[in-house]
């Protein structure tokens, strides 16, 4: 196989989300091959911008399948996104809050309920 097509096949294993030296392996580069590319500056840059094309998409998939289970009245989708982008805050388990704020998994103080409304109602004033 040639180099070309190993490249070819490297990019889409990594679009997938595998790692890298997993599609090194998938594409069957020699070592000289993976030398070659995991020392190429060229290679490197364009490997990294498949997997940020590929986070951008599955951010968007996210952002729309937000938008839908919101008019349905599901929040698990923001929660599990708050709890990721600021762990510190949110914590790192979803807990389930209706618009009500009525928990099924976890019972909240009044201050973090508190809290947790002022900041869904920050976030989210135009939907509700």
């Amino acid at each position: 196989m040639s180099f070309e097509n190993k490249i070819l096949i490297i990019e889409e294993i990594i679009s997938l989300g595998m790692s890298l030296y997993e599609a090194f392996l998938i594409a069957e580069c020699t070592e000289e091959e993976i030398l070659i590319l995991q020392n190429s500056n060229e290679y490197k840059k364009k490997f990294e911008l498949i997997k940020l094309i590929e986070e951008r998409e599955l951010l968007k998939k996210h952002k729309e399948a937000t938008e839908i289970a919101l008019k349905k009245g599901n929040t698990k989708p923001i929660e599990w996104k708050l709890s990721k982008l600021k762990p510190e805050v949110y914590g790192t388990k979803v807990v389930n809050i209706n618009k009500n704020f009525n928990t099924d998994e976890e019972t909240l103080d009044e201050e973090e309920r508190k809290r947790v409304e002022e900041e869904f109602k920050y976030l989210f004033k135009e939907r509700f």
